[in-house]
């Protein structure tokens, strides 16, 4: 559902006596409420707004899990704490008709500066995967 839109303030819709302090508050409160209007009609980006980083990597995993390279990711635009991972694409490179045999997990080791995965559950073994995943900052 998309929020309905708001009335703005005009200055003119008030008593004279008023006008001069609606029209000196007015530019504030609908430039705010313009922005948070926009942003909740679906102009939203992890990119922009959530302290969170988009990465695409490519690794191959074993059995187990574990990658076959080490993938470290710096993390320093977060500027705090990783709090998780999403995985939100997995592709296939190897073969585009395997796919990941469950939802892919993906545990990792913090630093104040990156992250290393240490294992994606879910992935075919021996399979080179283009994941994409975002690294969420805490608060």
């Amino acid at each position: 559902m998309l929020i309905p839109s708001y009335r703005r303030i005009y200055k003119q819709d008030y008593d004279s006596k008023d006008q001069s302090l609606v029209e000196r508050l007015s530019y504030s409160i609908n430039t705010a409420f313009d922005t948070v209007f926009q942003a909740l009609n679906q102009d939203l980006s992890f990119t922009d707004n959530f302290n969170a980083i988009t990465k695409t990597i490519t690794l191959t995993v074993n059995a187990s899990g574990t990658p076959s390279t080490t993938i470290t990711i710096p993390t320093t635009t977060l500027g705090s704490a990783v709090s998780g991972i999403l995985l939100i694409n997995a592709v296939n490179q190897t073969n585009s008709a395997v796919y990941p045999t469950s939802a892919p997990f993906v545990s990792f080791t913090a630093t104040s500066s990156a992250i290393t995965i240490t294992n994606i559950t879910g992935l075919q073994a021996n399979n080179s995967y283009n994941l994409t995943i975002v690294i969420l900052g805490s608060s």
